[in-house]
């Protein structure tokens, strides 16, 4: 919330936040949910008698969540290693809007 502040100032702040929070959500959400889940199943599902397919069990699904896992530590070890960093341009930005 305090990027998009600092960034682009208070007008269009929800729209501008909105882009952060909610595009991140929706990317993760069908690259994790619907393409790797979907993927895992592919390559482990049995085929059935009827035509149909089925996959459960141990061997299904514990490799997505092993994986989002690995990505959202990777998310919080990106996050201690650059949250720090203010970069000028911020300081600049700033004195520009405070300016107006």
């Amino acid at each position: 919330m305090i990027l998009v502040k600092e960034l682009w100032g208070d007008k269009n702040y929800g729209a501008n936040y909105n882009v952060f929070d909610g595009g991140g959500s929706c990317v993760g959400t069908v690259v994790f949910a619907k393409y790797m889940v979907q993927a895992f199943y592919d390559a482990h599902k049995e085929p059935l008698d009827d035509d149909g397919y089925t996959c459960d069990g141990p061997r299904c699904f514990p490799y997505p969540v092993v994986v989002c896992c690995e990505a959202s530590a990777l998310a919080a070890a990106l996050l201690l290693n650059f949250g720090p960093l203010k970069p000028p341009a911020f300081d600049e930005r700033r004195k520009r809007l405070s300016a107006q």
